[in-house]
């Protein structure tokens, strides 16, 4: 340090004391500036933390996003206010979370039952279409996979003539 008055060289002194125990940043101009206080550092981290964010909030994502953190946001403010507000929107969220993906999976095991139920219906139907099932009478020698129309027609004759007579 130069040779300076004394009273400059105090004040000297007691700026480079405070410049060292003060948090500093590099600022636009090269020079370095304290951190401002807890609460000015809170919300330039929410300020940096909103201009960071994607500007595609018009999207349905953004949308979505938005739509459960209002309704998160609704609900914690249900609770007491011995619960921090953070806590309580965490809160819903993981049981908000948790009952939807009972719900989602519920619906797609509904889903996958009714598919299967399906398909067996098909592959029943698939199996017994090769000539429309029992004709609910008597089988003949044929059976009922070689009977046709004029079959079941001369079988209906043969009938009619035993008990009319």
């Amino acid at each position: 340090m130069p040779l300076l008055p004394t009273s400059a060289r105090t004040a000297a002194r007691s700026a480079a004391a405070a410049a060292s125990f003060a948090i500093a940043r590099p600022t636009s101009g090269g020079g370095r500036r304290p951190l401002p206080p807890v609460a000015g550092r809170r919300a330039q981290l929410a300020a940096t933390i909103a201009a960071a964010a994607p500007e595609d909030r018009d999207g349905p994502l953004g949308k979505t996003v938005g739509a459960v953190s209002d309704a998160a946001d609704a609900v914690a403010d249900l609770f007491p206010a011995a619960v921090p507000h953070p806590t309580a929107k965490l809160i819903v969220l993981v049981v908000g979370g948790t009952l939807l993906l009972k719900v989602v999976g519920s619906v797609i095991n509904t889903v996958a039952f009714v598919g299967a139920c399906g398909a067996a219906g098909w592959l029943l139907l698939q199996a017994n279409a090769d000539g429309g099932g029992r004709s609910g009478g008597r089988r003949g020698k044929r059976g009922s996979s070689g009977s046709t129309a004029a079959d079941a027609l001369e079988e209906a004759r043969r009938l009619m003539k035993k008990y009319t007579k």
